[in-house]
């Protein structure tokens, strides 16, 4: 799936396959042992974990799904483009809406359900 990165992520991320040699046949991040298979979601959950505490936040709170909700509702603010934001999180655009509307804008919701009554 393609998603929208900062360019400061974009610089972050082409400095980082540089450095590491990958080829564009490569996994971005792979697993422990040989390297020849993605990360799992076991170990980017370490990962986070690790992260979380080393920054002396509290690790119940921050976990795979709040980033990737998280990332979902910068997408929906920045563009509101819902169909990227369904895709991310899943289910229909009517469940994303429902879940989060406390963050969107009336507006937003208002005008995309008046463009696609369909939904």
């Amino acid at each position: 799936m393609r998603c929208a990165l900062s360019r400061v992520a974009i610089r972050a991320l082409e400095k980082w396959i540089a450095a590491s040699g990958k080829k564009r046949s490569d996994y971005l991040f792979t697993g422990r042992g040989a390297g020849d298979r993605p990360m799992g979601t076991r170990q980017l959950s370490r990962l986070l974990k690790d992260w979380v505490i080393e920054a002396g936040l509290d690790p119940s709170v921050y976990s795979i799904e709040s980033l990737r909700r998280t990332k979902a509702l910068h997408i929906l603010k920045g563009t509101g483009d819902l169909q990227t934001v369904r895709a991310l999180l899943g289910g229909s655009v009517r469940n994303v809406v429902g879940i989060r509307s406390d963050v969107i804008s009336d507006k937003l919701i208002i005008s995309y359900y008046a463009a696609r009554s369909n939904c």
